[in-house]
């Protein structure tokens, strides 16, 4: 049975806030394309399998003792992997990796959120982060983006900041439901106004963590500078990525943040010790030593994008063009134009029409929205010609 079909028995003494509440899990069903989780549909390569089960042997001659807690050799090889990537140079000691930058994401919030702090978000984002203020006890503040356009509205981004006085501001960068990309120079007005702003309930001179997750930068477009660049300017800057999404190890579960050391000893406070095995470590660092392989299918990934937004651009339903978003990453968020009547349920609907037909999207963000990842051209092809059918239906 689905363990998310059922609510926890009222005879355990559950947190009170958490009674009533369904454990998150994800949709598995297996069908032949699967466009929900933003994956990259390629496998490992040949060559970096053949380096990580190398790797690996070696490791587990040694796994009988815990392994290496601060993982040096892990935090200078994705040091380097980030010099390969924006040619931007980081010590060892501005990195923290943890399973996955969901728990990069809950050590921040168990460092700097809390009971009588605030973290401000731009909706619709990441569907995480409420999580994380949940557990954390942190109030989580949502500043709507422009409507359909899906950018930060600065003005009012700058105004919340000044009002709540929070201790964490997140920007998904690109924008995880919406692909969109908030430009350099946006930034560093929020980077600013939180570094004008008292954080309210702490010290007079704590001023606001900025969190810019970039899971998906790296799908940008070559004219989109990276956050990173930001860092030598706001040393409350924190910049969160992964190995999930264009690194095509998101079965591997790893995430690293870049900050200045001191946002990184703050984190090692909250952090688990023993958080990375010893396969972990030696599996990651065989695939860094062959990273250009790695992200071999990124600029395919960015061609097909752009192919099925050309696509889907022209699509109508009911005599109403679709509303598709401009992306940054590696999926597209698509809208039905609210001028239908029951444009909310539509996204609904023909999501149980592609499942049945083997496809499998995601109804997630604004009313009247879904999103489909980027896959491989047969599968991309596919989707297309299901939603043809469903319009034609």
């Amino acid at each position: 049975m689905n363990i998310s079909n059922r609510r926890i028995s009222k005879h355990l003494s559950l947190r009170n806030d958490l009674v009533g509440l369904l454990p998150y899990e994800s949709f598995d069903t297996p069908v032949p394309v699967r466009l929900n989780t933003n994956e990259n549909p390629y496998e490992v390569p040949e060559l970096v399998k053949s380096a990580v089960v190398e790797s690996v042997e070696s490791a587990v001659s040694g796994s009988n003792r815990y392994p290496n807690d601060n993982f040096l050799s892990l935090r200078e090889h994705l040091a380097n992997y980030i010099y390969t990537l924006e040619k931007l140079r980081f010590s060892a000691d501005s990195i923290i990796a943890a399973n996955g930058s969901n728990e990069i994401m809950l050590e921040i919030f168990q460092a700097f959120g809390g009971p009588g702090r605030a973290c401000l978000s731009f909706s619709p984002a990441y569907s995480m982060y409420p999580q994380f203020c949940r557990d954390s006890f942190t109030t989580l503040v949502e500043v709507p983006r422009v409507p359909d356009k899906f950018t930060i509205d600065i003005e009012k981004a700058v105004k919340q900041i000044q009002e709540t006085a929070p201790s964490i501001i997140i920007i998904t960068n690109p924008n995880n439901p919406t692909g969109t990309y908030t430009c350099t120079d946006n930034l560093r007005k929020i980077l600013q106004a939180a570094e004008n702003t008292p954080v309210k309930g702490a010290d007079a001179d704590a001023r606001a963590v900025v969190i810019v997750d970039e899971a998906y930068s790296d799908f940008r477009d070559s004219t989109h500078e990276t956050s990173l660049k930001l860092m030598s300017e706001f040393p409350n800057l924190l910049v969160v990525k992964t190995l999930s999404k264009a690194f095509a190890f998101a079965g591997v579960r790893l995430g690293f943040a870049i900050a200045s050391p001191d946002i990184i000893r703050a984190l090692r406070i909250v952090r688990l010790p023993y958080n990375l095995s010893t396969i972990t470590q030696a599996v990651v660092i065989a695939a860094l030593k062959h990273a250009p392989e790695m992200l071999g299918a990124v600029e395919e990934i960015k061609r097909e994008r752009l192919n099925m937004f050309d696509q889907l651009k022209y699509l109508k339903y009911q005599g109403e063009p679709f509303l598709v978003v401009p992306s940054q990453a590696n999926f597209i968020q698509v809208g039905f134009s609210s001028n239908l009547p029951n444009y909310q349920q539509l996204p609904e609907e023909l999501h149980a029409y592609m499942l049945k037909n083997g496809v499998l999207i995601r109804r997630v963000g604004a009313p009247g929205y879904f999103r489909v990842t980027i896959g491989k051209p047969q599968e991309n092809e596919h989707f297309i010609t299901i939603l043809k059918l469903w319009l034609n239906n």
